[in-house]
């Protein structure tokens, strides 16, 4: 995906939203939220340390104490720089997982509804079984014919007229093929060393990485992917549910949506 920076990074507008969709902004609020206060505190208050050691004529061989809620931890500041200086990369890894999963939590969320109203009677297991297995595309076609209604390529590129979507180097004309290299990230990432695979260079060939190399995605990833791609996608999906099973929609101040009671 293109990154697009973070100077709007929770600018959405108003949004027509279900009950589902409200519970998908009110996670990705605290997700992208926490990560916002995590980083900004972690960037000034390494800031701050450095000033302090500089200060104090403090080096890297100088021994420090790190109290974490109680656990105290000894080691030398040199030692924790080291160890710490990928900690912005991973940060911005774990957000885009949970940013990721929070997508299939709301699809799942809908599947489980519209199996329920279709008198399923394990609808909690059958939604899950949905989701799993094969490839983005042939998910979503899949749920659209055992639900009854269209999620074929057409609807899925609603919302996504002049939107360039691109992730590891390739073009992509079809959000499932999006989500499908998000899918692939996450592999590596939860089941994997967490490092770019030969696999992986061989279907993204143009991504410019190297084999062994770790993932190490932008800081501005996760709020990539949430704003640019998944707020039209969700709106798409989310309409197309509600649509066949005639669930309201109203309009909603996404920002304010800091917590919600599941149903």
């Amino acid at each position: 995906m293109k990154d697009t920076g973070c100077d709007t990074m929770l600018l959405v507008p108003p949004q027509e939203c279900s009950q589902r969709r409200r519970e998908y902004f009110a996670r990705a609020n605290r997700i992208l939220g926490t990560y916002s206060v995590v980083s900004a505190y972690s960037h000034f208050g390494q800031q701050a340390v450095d000033a302090a050691m500089a200060k104090a004529g403090r080096g890297d061989d100088t021994p420090i104490r790190v109290d974490i809620g109680g656990h105290l931890w000894m080691t030398r500041f040199g030692a924790a720089k080291r160890m710490f200086a990928g900690a912005g990369a991973e940060l911005a890894n774990q957000c885009f997982l949970m940013t990721y999963g929070n997508f299939e939590a709301f699809l799942t969320d809908l599947i489980h509804d519209a199996l329920q109203a279709q008198g399923s009677g394990d609808p909690v297991h059958e939604s899950i079984g949905m989701m799993m297995g094969c490839s983005w595309e042939g998910k979503l076609d899949r749920i659209g014919k055992k639900l009854g209604f269209g999620l074929g390529k057409g609807i899925r590129a609603e919302g996504f007229a002049g939107v360039e979507m691109e992730i590891m180097g390739r073009r992509c004309d079809d959000p499932a093929h999006l989500l499908e290299g998000c899918a692939d990230l996450r592999h590596r990432l939860v089941h994997g060393s967490g490092c770019i695979d030969k696999a992986l260079l061989t279907r993204y060939p143009s991504s410019g990485r190297a084999e062994g190399e770790p993932i190490q995605l932008p800081m501005t990833m996760p709020f990539s992917l949430h704003t640019v791609f998944l707020v039209p996608l969700t709106d798409v999906i989310d309409a197309a549910f509600c649509r066949k099973f005639g669930w309201p929609r109203d309009t909603v101040a996404v920002e304010t949506l800091v917590g919600f009671t599941a149903t």
